[in-house]
Formats: C-alpha cells, structure tokens, sequence
C-alpha cells in the first residue's frame, strides 16, 4: 500500500461546528493521525440531526470520519497536563473557539510553544464570519520535518 502524503503529521483537532471539522477531516483523509479533543459534554454537532447513522448524526459522522477522539476537559488542570502531553507528539493544532477561550484556558501559542518543542503550527479559523486573522504560527503542513524513525 502506498503511504498517504501527510501520513507522517499529527494534528490535535479543537474545532467544532463547520470549518475546523471539515479541514481536519481532509487532513485525515489524506493520512494525517487527527485527534479530535472533545469537551466532557461532546462536540456540539453530535447533537445535529436528523439524519442519524448507528446512533450519531450523519453530519458529526461525516466531518470526524478518520479521526481519533478523547474527551478532556480543558477547565481542569488534569485535562491540561493531558493536552500538554498530546501537544508533544503533534506537528499541528487546529482550533476554532471563540476568541479569547484558549488564552483563558492556558492552552494559546505563547504558553503551548513554551511547554512544548513541538508546538509547531496553530491554525485558527474564526467562526460565524468574525474578523480576525488566520494564524499559521512558524511552519506550515507542506515544511513539517520527518519524524526520527
């Protein structure tokens, strides 16, 4: 079998609703491990139906296909040291909270890229069309370096 293209990028996934889901999804599908981070309430889209499919929403089903999913609550400073630990084995975070929720929880770039070596890449797609930026923080998926064999 041939390995997929980002078969060698770890990608933590915070994002809900829409956009973040559907760009990690197309991370895992062309190889990417994905780890989708939900909240102890789950992602918000597991509720979205009809239709459903084996007792979850085809739209949840749809847009977390490929993935890995924990659920870790980010408020707690055990579910904190867990995404910490997570972030060491990742090339790239992708979140879509509103602004200011990952500052709040302790989780945004400053405080990651100082716990973590490899807290390399965070992309942020703000939701419901609010200005902001996109952030690709220092390297993006196509300069990712190899992972030591």
């Amino acid at each position: 079998m041939t390995p997929l293209a980002l078969g060698d990028v770890t990608v933590l996934d915070l994002s809900h609703a829409l956009a973040g889901p559907f760009a990690t999804t197309m991370l895992a599908d062309y190889g990417a491990t994905v780890i989708k981070i939900e909240p102890p309430e789950g992602d918000m889209a597991r509720t979205w139906g009809p239709p459903f499919y084996g007792g979850e929403t085809a739209y949840f089903v749809n847009l977390n296909r490929n993935k890995k999913s924990v659920t870790i609550d980010l408020k707690h400073a055990d579910g904190k040291a867990l995404f910490f630990r997570l972030l060491d084995t990742a090339d790239v975070v992708v979140e879509n909270l509103r602004v200011g929720t990952v500052a709040r929880l302790g989780i945004d770039y400053e405080r990651a890229r100082a716990r973590s070596s490899l807290a390399s890449s965070i992309v942020r797609s703000p939701a419901s069309g609010r200005t902001g930026r996109i952030a690709i923080a220092r390297r993006s998926i196509s300069s990712c370096r190899p992972r030591a064999a």
